[in-house]
């Protein structure tokens, strides 16, 4: 339609080569009776964009380019914004006054390209007391543009019904404009929060006050624009810590001691328990009287420090069993531990290089008999050669020349291997690998997570594991790729894990499907899980398959993996709210449902109740689009807030469409609600447009409908949507 009416401008060939992408001139050369022209020049393009209507403020894009450092398209979609304005004088006044203040010009674009409303501010009677009252505590002008720029938003709210109040109130708890100013400059967005003051009220009614909350506030800001822990959460918690064997009272005797691990992920906390309890064989309660064990990093901290002492005990340098409770929580002492033992020891330069970093070798200075100068790497590895018959010095060197380690990376990883007394095997994997196409960094990779791999057997053990995954259709390059990401899977038996669960699978997927699940990122563990046959099997059980449990597999493969009790919490679930597994969105329901916690869902489900939705309202909406619990709160404030304070629609208007929640404000939304602004202000629209439609179109079809169909506004129309699409980004 708007090519057809294009034919009558003077110009049609440059209005279409400036309407159309040039993606698209293919598409309209079948509309077109004669060749496009894609030669005009860009200027033109500007001269036509001023030629604004009357009712445009055409010299508000000449000063928001001049003055305010916008693009052409970003100054024609701000000054649309401004159709009342008739003179310069109020943006001028604006611009003057930031200058005056300091403000650098970055920052001014800043400001306006965030926060258009700025430029009908009054600066005298609005903007100066605000400024005002941030320097007087403390804000210098070298800051004050940083910190306006970063959320220009919190001088748009009145000075005397919410920042004044707001910081006296701050001041009453902090003590001083000190305190105040590092609050503010932690997390300004408090200074207008309707979740502030709650939090502060909930906290003190369960006695948390004077130097407790005024830690809260300095440290950890942030916490207070937040919900709490509810009730909900704090029970699901609870029992999951049941799960280990533990009794309400052993629950009670861990809160006391450390009350952060009802905060801690249930992932966190089933690895950590599962590592001291299968690999570590500890008792399930032993960490109940320890629980401060729990906060600290698994991968990063407490198995490398465990490793270490499995070292210092195989050499006999440990008089006594090291206190793992206490090994973990030292920090530095931990080091000097280390650093004292490797005293005792004959060669104490082979030691220490393994135990500490390069980074602190400057510490051994201090503990050391005579000097320790960690000299060449040769002598270091020469050093080796001394070391005791347990002590495989050529492994050191192996990972050194044939794998890419660096010498304290090699000493660390051939510590893991001491029972091996000759280099054949590790040879033999070295050349297995560098036949079937592994480049040397996958190579590198793949024993740097499973150093143990070096004493497999290749012909029995990985040999046949890796013709099952060619004859799946793996090819020599993916092969490298897929094992280095996850070495572990070649680890498990071929016959009792990896072939039944592959026979089992093609019994769900075609060969295409089974070989994406071992190229995925993340997924190929399914493949050596346990758990993976009974879950398939209790999906069918609720009535899951086929499209749909292959939709699951390939989707969403981790679900295969959770305990059954968490599979059936999560089915359940999804049946509460009112979708049964006939249902076409069960699949996506159970898909979402399981890539979140039980935690995480209550503190949703409340977040939802917070946009006075009831849970009648949570379910039609979760019915309608479950992707919208797994969307960050952030982003759902951000698009309630815009679609109440400043569209006034009603809370439960995207309560019945909420799929609007899944599309980005900044890139789709707001330019696309601001034209439609622009349209009506121009009386382009002979009704009203479906906002819950619009959002939906491609940007293709929304241009057809939107922009093209007015063919003598279509250069300046479209000029307008990008000008809205480049402000959203800035």
């Amino acid at each position: 339609m708007a090519l057809t009416k294009a034919q009558s401008l003077s110009k049609p060939h440059y209005f279409i080569s400036f309407v159309i992408p040039p993606s698209l001139h293919s598409y309209v050369e079948q509309y077109s009776t004669k060749p496009l022209s894609l030669s005009s020049s860009p200027s033109s393009l500007t001269e036509d964009a001023m030629s604004l209507t009357s009712s445009s403020p055409s010299f508000m894009v000449n000063l928001l380019i001049d003055s305010f450092g916008l693009s052409k398209q970003s100054a024609i979609a701000t000054s649309s914004q401004f159709l009342h304005l008739k003179t310069d004088e109020k943006p001028l006044s604006v611009l003057t006054f930031l200058k005056h203040n300091g403000v650098e010009a970055t920052h001014i674009h800043d400001i306006i390209s965030k926060c258009p409303r700025f430029l009908v501010a009054d600066a005298e009677k609005n903007l100066k007391p605000k400024l005002k009252l941030l320097e007087d505590l403390g804000l210098s002008k070298f800051e004050l543009g940083a910190f306006i720029s970063a959320n220009p938003s919190i001088l748009t709210y009145s000075l005397n019904k919410r920042l004044l109040p707001r910081i006296l109130f701050l001041k009453s708890y902090l003590g001083t404009d000190e305190n105040v100013l590092r609050f503010v400059k932690g997390c300004s967005s408090l200074l207008v929060s309707n979740r502030f003051l709650p939090n502060i009220r909930h906290l003190e009614s369960h006695g948390i006050g004077g130097l407790k909350l005024k830690t809260l506030l300095l440290q950890r800001p942030h916490s207070f624009n937040s919900y709490a822990m509810s009730k909900e959460t704090w029970q699901r918690k609870f029992v999951f810590l049941k799960s280990f064997g533990w009794s309400e009272e052993d629950i009670c005797t861990a809160f006391q001691q450390i009350p952060v691990i009802f905060s801690l992920s249930e992932e966190k906390l089933q690895e950590t328990m599962d590592y001291f309890v299968d690999e570590l064989k500890y008792d399930e309660k032993y960490r109940c009287f320890h629980p401060h064990i729990f906060s600290y990093s698994l991968e990063r901290r407490l198995i490398p420090r465990i490793n270490l002492l499995k070292v210092l005990r195989s050499r006999e340098l440990l008089k006594k069993y090291a206190n793992l409770s206490s090994v973990s929580v030292l920090s530095r002492s931990f080091k000097i531990m280390a650093l004292t033992k490797a005293q005792s020891f004959c060669k104490p330069q082979f030691l220490i290089s393994f135990v500490i970093p390069l980074s602190l070798h400057s510490y051994v200075q201090q503990f050391s008999t005579k000097p320790s100068p960690l000299t060449s790497p040769s002598s270091l590895i020469n050093d080796g050669t001394a070391l005791p018959s347990s002590t495989s010095s050529f492994m050191v060197n192996l990972f050194v020349d044939s794998f890419g380690f660096s010498k304290q990376g090699a000493i660390a990883a051939s510590s893991q291997l001491l029972h091996v007394k000759t280099p054949q095997k590790a040879l033999s994997v070295l050349n297995f690998l560098k036949a079937k196409g592994f480049e040397a960094i996958h190579i590198h990779t793949i024993i740097s997570k499973r150093p143990h791999l070096l004493a497999a057997n290749v012909e029995k053990n990985l040999a046949p594991k890796f013709k099952l995954f060619e004859d799946l259709g793996l090819s020599k390059f993916d092969l490298g790729a897929v094992i280095s990401a996850n070495p572990t899977i070649v680890t498990y038996s071929l016959n009792k894990r990896l072939l039944p669960n592959i026979l089992f699978l093609k019994n769900y997927l075609d060969p295409k499907g089974v070989l994406k699940i071992l190229k995925g990122q993340g997924r190929s563990s399914v493949l050596v899980s346990k758990r993976l046959q009974p879950n398939v099997r209790f999906m069918e059980s609720q009535g899951i398959g086929g499209s749909k449990l292959r939709l699951l597999l390939l989707k969403q493969t981790r679900l295969f993996e959770v305990k059954s009790i968490r599979l059936i919490e999560i089915t359940e679930k999804v049946k509460e709210l009112g979708i049964e597994s006939h249902f076409k969105m069960y699949s996506d329901a159970v898909r979402f449902m399981s890539s979140m916690s039980k935690e995480t869902w209550q503190r949703k489900f409340k977040f939802f109740k917070s946009f006075g939705w009831s849970e009648e309202d949570i379910r039609t909406a979760f019915q309608k689009s479950p992707v919208i619990f797994c969307l960050s709160e952030q982003k759902l404030q951000k698009t309630m807030d815009y679609f109440i304070n400043e569209l006034k629609y009603d809370e439960k208007y995207l309560c019945f469409h909420p799929h609007i929640f899944g599309y980005n404000l900044e890139r789709r939304l707001i330019p696309r609600i601001n034209l439609l602004k622009v349209l009506r202000s121009r009386k382009l629209l002979e009704k009203d447009a479906n906002l819950s439609t619009i959002c939906v179109l491609s940007e293709k079809a929304f241009l057809e409908r939107y922009v093209l169909s007015f063919v003598e506004e279509a250069e300046i129309l479209l000029n307008i949507h990008k000008g809205n699409k480049e402000n959203s980004r800035n």
